[in-house]
């Protein structure tokens, strides 16, 4: 005999065991998602303390050098999310065109391959990456051309799933898919949510309602991988 119940009877039940577990201090604490955030080294610690204040609400803000040894392991350890700052154009370069023969380059290849969200932030000399192709006006015809030519790896970069942003834009983009560290995942969860992405356990629970919804929303759930 095949026994069927009704969606919103799971979604009360499971949000009865919750409460519950709750209700009793299980005392479970979900952890936040791992995030990465690599540097040149050359940043006094105040200012790293400064540009990770706005990350700590939401992520475990992990803090390396390009210079530390076992710097691809490090990547390849729970990370969520990597923030590879002062990159310059020859790593640029380099990470559009698979080079691995420098650490920065490297990590870049590790996680763009692992699919790995990353976020590049320029450094001073290559900030005018960012810039539109409007900025290059008045400057003579060759200097536009080879603008226009660098600015093809930064795009082919953005094709492999890598993203550019400022500083100022960080707090931003961490907030464009979310990782939910829960042993079930339900409507209410969805309903709450206003990010494109949910990325769950693959030991997560989630509820068919929380599906539905997700749906109904457009919003992708992911499974992580181990």
């Amino acid at each position: 005999m095949t026994l069927s119940m009704d969606k919103n009877l799971i979604e009360h039940i499971v949000r009865e065991v919750i409460a519950s577990l709750q209700a009793r201090g299980s005392g479970v604490v979900e952890p936040k998602p791992c995030l990465l955030l690599v540097h040149d080294g050359s940043r006094a610690t105040t200012e790293i303390d400064k540009i990770i204040a706005p990350l700590l609400a939401k992520w475990q803000v992990g803090i390396e050098s390009y210079q530390a040894p076992d710097l691809v392991s490090s990547a390849e350890k729970d990370v969520r999310h990597a923030v590879l700052m002062d990159i310059d154009q020859d790593l640029l370069v380099r990470g559009a065109q698979g080079f691995t023969d420098s650490a920065p380059s490297k990590l870049l290849a590790t996680l763009l391959r692992n699919g790995t969200p990353v976020t590049l932030v320029p450094a001073p000399s290559a900030a005018w990456i960012l810039q539109s192709v409007d900025s290059d006006e008045g400057l003579p015809e060759p200097a536009k051309r080879y603008r226009a030519h660098i600015r093809t790896y930064k795009d082919q970069l953005i094709t492999f799933g890598a993203k550019f942003a400022k500083l100022t834009e960080l707090e931003l983009q961490h907030e464009m898919g979310l990782h939910v560290n829960k042993r079930v995942l339900t409507q209410k969860d969805i309903q709450d949510s206003h990010v494109p992405t949910i990325t769950v356990s693959r030991h997560t629970l989630i509820t068919p309602l929380a599906r539905d919804t997700a749906k109904d929303k457009g919003l992708t759930i992911l499974i992580q991988e181990p």
